[in-house]
């Protein structure tokens, strides 16, 4: 049985209820373009994208687009660009979700890219993001924390600039984040050739 007699007349349901094809595949966990398809076999128009109502400030705007994720975590349910960042627009004007979080907690704007600094991958808690300098100043404060062991290089043994990829581990010593992740490339690349 295919995913889309599985759930056909939960998809149709829902159709009639007015959800849109991404809030479809959320529901049903099934991908949003088997809600389309099905729309379109059945003749019925896409559905518009969800309005949300009017946002007076940008702080409305940008809470109206998250949700809870418990720990004082926050996901962003509202768009992303192409490379995955957190958009919105708000009286037409393009934002980032994070570098607005960073305003909102800072009251400043921030300097270089915003990321959070809590573990959790898309966290757009203002409190949870810092910009470079904010995170060149918590990698300072875990040398200070951990001062048996040696400051970081300024560049690692491949050349990036640790104020930006310059990393601490659990037990608080440094790695690079560019090396790493080349890293991960290389090992999921011999996996793809061995597979």
């Amino acid at each position: 049985m295919t995913v889309v007699s599985q759930h056909l007349d939960a998809i149709i349901a829902l159709i009639g209820q007015g959800l849109s094809n991404t809030q479809i595949g959320r529901e049903l966990g099934i991908s949003r373009q088997v809600a389309w398809r099905i729309r379109g076999e059945l003749g019925l128009p896409q559905a518009p994208p969800p309005h949300l109502p009017a946002a007076g400030t940008l702080e409305e705007a940008f809470y109206q687009r998250t949700r809870d994720a418990g720990d004082g975590h926050l996901a962003w349910t509202g768009t992303h660009s192409a490379g995955r960042t957190a958009v919105f627009t708000h009286h037409g004007t393009d934002h980032t979700a994070g570098r607005v979080a960073f305003f909102l907690h800072h009251h400043r704007q921030p300097e270089g890219t915003v990321k959070p600094e809590c573990g959790r991958r898309g966290c757009v808690a203002p409190q949870h993001v810092e910009d470079a300098p904010g995170r060149a100043r918590i990698r300072s404060l875990h040398r200070d924390i951990f001062r048996q062991l040696p400051a970081p290089a300024r560049h690692c043994g491949n050349g990036h600039d640790q104020a930006t990829e310059g990393r601490y581990d659990a037990d608080g010593h440094t790695y690079c984040a560019a090396c790493q992740r080349a890293a991960d490339t290389r090992r999921k690349a011999r996996r793809a050739v061995a597979a």
